[in-house]
């Protein structure tokens, strides 16, 4: 019996969706998908349709890649770090965000490739008909990668270079305290 419980064991996951998130609509493709009663008609939906299929990676990444989006909005973006468009939602691992292919009749995952995936619409507002372009912080070329890692890096060892430096002065001068001797500078 305690066997059964045990496999009966369900995991309750509490996933905070932006209720902005209903303003991005899934564009259902024409013909059964766009007649489907089941199919998301927007973000929110879809998260929840990835929770209620255990597919709980895919939920909060979807969330994770709507949320970044909503905030680049919100700090008023420069344009010159970002990467626009028409976005996609992915069925297989929950990205939303440019496709592969933006020139492609039908979408396929930025992030894993896979061509299970809906164009997405980005409103402005609610019962609006402006749409915005989707938008996300620019993928670095693997140079500007290096550079980046290579800065970070330099950055960290001047750091602890100055964080050694400064407790071997304070050894030296708590040294000539103990003996009596005057601080050297």
């Amino acid at each position: 019996m305690a066997a059964q419980d045990e496999a009966a064991e369900t995991r309750e996951v509490h996933l905070k969706v932006d209720t902005r998130f209903a303003l991005v609509k899934v564009v259902g493709e024409a013909g059964q998908e766009a007649r489907d009663k089941n199919m998301p008609r927007n973000l929110h939906n879809a998260a929840e349709l990835f929770l209620r299929c255990g597919l709980v990676a895919a939920a909060e990444r979807l969330r994770e890649t709507t949320a970044a989006m909503f905030a680049i909005y919100a700090a008023n973006p420069d344009g010159a770090s970002h990467s626009m468009g028409r976005a996609a939602v992915c069925w297989d691992c929950g990205h939303c965000g440019l496709p592969r292919d933006a020139a492609a009749a039908a979408p396929a995952c930025g992030a894993c490739g896979s061509a299970d995936a809906n164009w997405l619409r980005v409103q402005r507002d609610k019962g609006g008909d402006a749409d915005v372009p989707w938008i996300q912080k620019k993928a670095l070329t693997p140079e500007e990668q290096r550079q980046r890692d290579a800065a970070r890096v330099a950055a960290k060892r001047a750091e602890v270079e100055e964080n050694v430096r400064r407790a071997l002065d304070e050894r030296r001068a708590a040294a000539a305290a103990a003996a009596g001797a005057p601080e050297a500078a």
